[in-house]
């Protein structure tokens, strides 16, 4: 009893420095700031039925602009609170309804839409930021942010770990080498940092390790730092090397968040300043009411018993735990009915990402090509190498990987969804394809998830394009029309 009211005391009594959730609070609305922007530019995409010829009826233009000035106000910290309010408002019209319901969401969304909610009452405008200025007093925090912040990684990677040891994939620690085997997964050629067979399996079984290290760790306050540390290095691979930013990089904001403030005081400068001037409260002078802590463990509860049902949509019980199916699976299908309300405004989601079913039947990869005379260009899709560009990064390179040419669609569902990236394309640059048309080129890719191949990102990116198709027409009526299988095999 008297451990468990020491931890009391220090979560809802003892003042800290506000400094990491200010960073944090930086740091995620940037993240943030990028996505918006980057919906924006590709707005006639997500939302015109027929990109530049047929107009959303959504005002997608002023929403995504009061998202961004929003974004802007938290980025800098002046009235944080309503500005995290608006911030929130719009990230759950457009991440949790709009674009899912178009076909344009993605992983990072999930995470995202958890932490605007939790923006709304976490106090991250107490440091680095106009509020704090303008406030001219000392101000500090709670360290229950920590462990919000804390959750919100701990139970994305307790779900991803659940995953990932029912894949084969990652079973065998090949989970983080085959992505890498993909052209359209990757910026380059990194065959430099998969050629050893050996390196591969160990950050495959690493990360398994390291996402239930976390769950288990992150608690104690040395460990932490470490934790976080390890995080920020292995989501910066991830932005890096894949084109997947803000996965990749948006999950930095939730570790710098976890790091000591003391690192920060160190650097000087600002940090020093306000440091200083936030450290004045002495225990008593910021506590949490009785109210307030009913609230905090009423909103603990309901996040864990909306997360623990949410891992029976996972694979792990309906799968690999069939004697128990007769109590999980009744689980499993109300999680399948929770889940889907609730993401919305939480982002709570099952993760499933990078597992078997993505990879293992994806033998061909598509391109779409442009012809100039005797010149030709390959659409910012994929380059003349295959590897991902502009129009395939973040939420677009999961559209197009996932929901544009992935092999289990039929030709004619892939047909529509290439002339919308093809109506995109020239609309943009104020082409008629009915005067040059576009080329659909296809060539064999080889994944395995299963056993190692040497050198199989550069097989893939060697393998020859062939022409399987044509896209023509004015933008309103674009025409596709693929070559017959048997003039393919001549």
């Amino acid at each position: 009893m008297n451990r468990l009211h020491g931890v009391s005391r220090r979560l809802f009594e003892t003042p800290v420095s506000p400094i990491p959730l200010g960073v944090f609070r930086i740091g995620f609305a940037s993240i943030l700031l990028l996505e918006a922007l980057q919906l924006f530019f590709f707005r006639r995409l997500v939302w015109d039925p027929i990109p530049f010829a047929e107009r959303s009826r959504f005002p997608t233009a002023p929403l995504l602009g009061a998202w961004v000035v929003a974004l802007l106000f938290v980025l800098v910290g002046y009235r944080t609170r309503a500005a995290a309010w608006i911030q929130y408002v719009c990230a759950v019209c457009v991440l949790g309804f709009s674009v899912r319901h178009l076909g344009f969401e993605y992983h990072a969304d999930s995470i995202n839409l958890t932490l605007s909610f939790l923006l709304l009452f976490l106090p991250s405008g107490a440091a680095l930021s106009v509020d704090a200025r303008l406030r001219g007093r000392r101000q500090s925090v709670l360290p229950l942010y920590r462990v919000f912040l804390a959750l919100t990684v701990g139970l994305m990677y307790f779900d991803s770990v659940l995953w990932k040891v029912s894949s084969e994939m990652w079973r065998s620690g090949l989970g983080w080498w085959t992505p890498t085997t993909l052209p359209s997964s990757v910026y380059f050629d990194i065959s430099l940092f998969t050629g050893s067979e050996l390196l591969c399996r160990i950050i495959g079984y690493f990360v398994l390790i390291y996402e239930t290290a976390f769950v288990l760790l992150v608690w104690f306050r040395r460990p932490r730092a470490v934790l976080a540390l390890v995080g920020i290095a292995f989501h910066l691979a991830i932005g890096t090397l894949f084109p997947l930013p803000a996965f990749g990089l948006g999950m930095i904001p939730i570790f710098l968040g976890l790091l000591p403030a003391s690192w920060y005081e160190r650097l000087g400068g600002p940090f020093r300043t306000e440091a200083d001037v936030s450290l004045g409260a002495t225990p008593g002078e910021l506590r949490l009411s009785a109210a307030g802590r009913i609230a905090v463990a009423g909103l603990l509860a309901a996040w864990f018993a909306a997360f623990a049902l949410t891992t029976f949509a996972g694979p792990l019980y309906r799968t690999h735990l069939p004697s128990a199916s007769r109590w999980t699976e009744p689980l499993g299908r109300a999680a399948d009915r929770v889940w889907p309300r609730l993401y919305p405004f939480t982002g709570l989601s099952t993760h499933g990402l990078f597992v078997d079913d993505h990879f293992e039947r994806y033998t061909t990869q598509t391109a779409l090509v442009a012809r100039n005379g005797s010149t030709e260009e390959y659409l910012p899709i994929v380059a003349a190498n295959g590897t991902a560009r502009l129009y395939a990064v973040g939420r677009l390179n999961i559209k197009w990987l996932f929901g544009t040419v992935r092999p289990s669609m039929t030709r004619d569902e892939v047909g529509r969804e290439l002339a919308r990236f093809a109506a995109f394309w020239a609309g943009a640059r104020g082409i008629d394809l009915a005067d040059r048309p576009l080329t659909i080129r296809q060539r064999p890719n080889r994944a395995s998830v299963s056993s190692w191949v040497p050198d199989l990102l550069r097989e893939n990116l060697a393998a020859p394009w062939r022409d399987v198709g044509r896209i023509e027409g004015p933008i309103r009526d674009l025409r596709v029309s693929w070559f017959p299988e048997e003039a393919l095999r001549k």
